[in-house]
């Protein structure tokens, strides 16, 4: 998913002029994932931010989950 969001940037063909951030994070904790994903990754109010995740981030999902309700 990734690979193919990278594509479509890259081509510009298939998305409308914006700003789009695609992350990788292998190997990092679910909390260093989380403040990458609101303190980075959300530039502003109105960033629309998508995340997509194995059934075994479980814990990584309710870390997001919990941020985005404060």
């Amino acid at each position: 998913m990734h690979d193919r969001i990278d594509e479509l940037v890259i081509d510009g063909e298939k998305l409308p002029e914006r700003t789009v951030m695609t992350t990788w994070h292998e190997n990092e904790t679910a909390r260093d994932v989380t403040a990458f994903f609101f303190n980075i990754a959300a530039v502003n109010e109105r960033t629309l931010m998508v995340v997509v995740l194995d059934p075994n981030e479980s814990q990584l999902a309710r870390l997001l989950l919990e941020q985005a309700s404060i």
